[in-house]
């Protein structure tokens, strides 16, 4: 059996990805999504914020960004050549090492962000786990990654909770404003903010150790919330794209069966940096039991346990350093390296593709983009897809024959630093 039979075998060939029915389906999803409550695995979460947020010059934020097993805090001065971020922390979040209570995660919130709020009176709260959001800027969260335990959290208001917390402990008054939303909201603010003028729309696009994407859509398509009085004429939709379904090949099913949970978050462990390398280790141990490596490679990697994404970066930068690299005996030139090669490209153009696919849909369905002196901004934030050697690349390509050359629709891939910070300062406005 060749190397590409395999790949095609087991689902892992990128053109396995049929961009136009991926797209298709994702679009169905999203719409039965906005139409009512639970009508698909993409939650398609409106988060009551437009994306016509506008700092005002000179104005200060405190920003809280609490995501994966990070707490970070600081001060965001909006000043006449852009954002100026100072006061920065980083510190483990609470419940990242052993449980803490509700109540112990508020108090150091309090005790990082209380310093901040004698030169401000606006709090940005960047909460990057599962959330539903409120009508009035807050919201109240839904479910943590497996890393955080903070136990009696879910179900609680965050934004009203904290500043409770904060004008009990005398450091802010009742005049505080504070906006929670979600990082992936906050990197579509943050292009709305800094990436210019001459959009015609904006999207976030985060591929990190995680995937998702939000977008603005007219409030008269959202189904679910018709009849709620006092809302925008469009607000930002977060898609939780990450849980949309669809298998390609075995391997997919397989890999799921070795994860924690199962039956969730199905495109995220085809495309996201927390599963690339173990989705590699997978499809190399399976090719490795049908002989396609050689008996010192097999006996080599039978020694890996797991793979990681930078392992993969490692091998297709041929940095000379790796886990794969010494399976090879770092020979580049094998017919061993020409197959691992083939199987480290093959999953991360596949994942540029899905990814793209479900870029198109979305952008497809902002109805925006028609015009090329017009294209919409898609601001992208996250490691995996920034320092995954080739994933940038045909990630862009892929949606330029498609979207663009098939559909009529234009964008723009924007990069702005800080961008959850950033743009988590800009919703309070």
């Amino acid at each position: 059996m060749s190397i590409g039979t395999f790949l095609k075998e087991w689902g892992l060939d990128p053109s396995c990805v049929d961009i136009e029915a991926v797209s298709r389906a994702f679009l169905d999803d999203m719409d039965a999504g906005l139409r009512v409550e639970g009508g698909s695995v993409l939650r398609m979460i409106p988060t009551y914020t437009g994306s016509d947020c506008r700092p005002e010059p000179g104005a200060s934020v405190a920003v809280v960004d609490a995501g994966g097993t990070n707490l970070r805090t600081c001060l965001v001065t909006f000043g006449p050549d852009g954002p100026v971020i100072s006061d920065f922390v980083r510190t483990p979040i609470p419940g990242s090492h052993g449980a803490v209570s509700a109540a112990e995660f508020f108090d150091e919130l309090v005790r990082r962000v209380g310093p901040l709020l004698s030169r401000t009176d606006r709090l940005g709260f960047c909460f990057s786990y599962d959330i539903q959001n409120t009508p009035d800027g807050d919201a109240v969260p839904i479910s943590f990654s497996k890393e955080v335990r903070i136990d009696g959290l879910k179900g609680i208001r965050l934004g009203a909770t904290l500043k409770e917390q904060l004008v009990r402990s005398g450091v802010s008054g009742q005049g505080l404003t504070v906006r929670v939303v979600n990082d992936t909201v906050s990197t579509l603010l943050a292009g709305c903010s800094r990436a210019g003028a001459g959009f015609d729309g904006y999207v976030g696009f985060i591929l990190g150790t995680g995937l998702n994407i939000a977008y603005v859509q007219p409030t008269a398509g959202i189904g679910k919330i018709a009849g709620q009085r006092d809302l925008p004429e469009s607000m930002i939709i977060n898609t939780e794209c990450g849980e949309f379904r669809c298998d390609l090949g075995p391997i997919d099913p397989l890999l799921r069966s070795m994860t924690d949970g199962p039956d969730i978050h199905w495109l995220e462990k085809m495309t996201s940096g927390a599963y690339l390398g173990p989705l590699a280790w997978l499809a190399t141990s399976k090719a490795v039991e049908q002989g396609l490596f050689s008996a010192a490679f097999a006996h080599r990697f039978e020694k890996v346990q797991k793979l990681e994404t930078g392992d993969l970066s490692a091998l297709l930068s041929q940095s000379g350093c790796g886990v794969l690299t010494d399976c090879l005996g770092g020979d580049y030139s094998s017919s061993d390296a020409s197959r691992l090669q083939a199987i480290a490209e093959s999953v991360v153009r596949r994942s540029a593709r899905l990814s793209a696919a479900a870029l198109s849909a979305t952008i497809l369905k902002s109805g925006c983009g028609s015009r090329p002196d017009r294209p919409v901004c898609v601001n992208v934030d996250g490691t995996t897809y920034y320092r995954t050697p080739g994933l940038a690349e045909c990630t862009q390509a892929t949606l330029s024959g498609y979207l663009t050359e098939k559909k009529g629709r234009y964008f723009r891939l924007v990069k702005i630093d800080d961008s959850p910070i950033v743009g988590t300062a800009v919703s309070t406005f």
